[in-house]
């Protein structure tokens, strides 16, 4: 392997996330150059699916992350993972509906592999749950829905940072503002 890939067991039989999906390729790809400007301490991935994400930025910065899926079996689906790739000790995966049970943590650095639509409505309280000048990496999303992503995520702070396209599949790095 390339000294910058690790490999990552996932076995996604009942919970989104083979790993082979453009947007989940975009996400990792994002996470990537992003470990390479600076390191992140506190991770989240909402809707975490298998949970591939989280173990990338466990993997990656050796830091608790934090998964979170609306779906029961999503969330079994991470932890297991977790414990096939020995990173059990960095994820947790918790049942959230969006950012419900997240209460008012804050993260530096969070993922959200989903669907425009729901990135859309999450819009303020992701950006809410970032510290000053943390990053979000969106996808999940059609190159032809990204604008309107980026307009939710403009009206509430957020700088595009970079836009990856795979396919027809955008990803989205996007900044908090220093303001709120």
């Amino acid at each position: 392997l390339p000294q910058d890939l690790f490999p990552l067991c996932i076995d996604a039989a009942t919970a989104f996330g083979s790993g082979q999906h453009e947007s989940t390729e975009g996400c990792l790809k994002a996470l990537t150059f992003l470990a390479k400007e600076q390191p992140f301490c506190h991770p989240l991935d909402m809707g975490c699916g298998s949970g591939i994400l989280a173990l990338g930025m466990a993997s990656l910065w050796r830091v608790p992350v934090l998964a979170c899926d609306n779906d029961p079996e999503a969330v079994r689906v991470t932890q297991e993972n977790a414990k096939m790739n020995h990173l059990d000790a960095f994820v947790q995966a918790q049942v959230s509906e969006g950012f419900s049970a997240i209460n008012n943590r804050t993260f530096d650095i969070i993922t959200a592999n989903i669907l425009a639509g729901p990135l859309c409505q999450m819009a303020s309280r992701m950006i809410q749950a970032l510290v000053p000048a943390g990053y979000v990496v969106l996808a999940g999303l059609l190159n032809r829905q990204a604008e309107d992503v980026i307009d939710s995520y403009r009206s509430v702070g957020a700088k595009l940072v970079d836009q990856l396209f795979i396919g027809d599949w955008s990803t989205l790095i996007l900044r908090k503002g220093n303001h709120g």
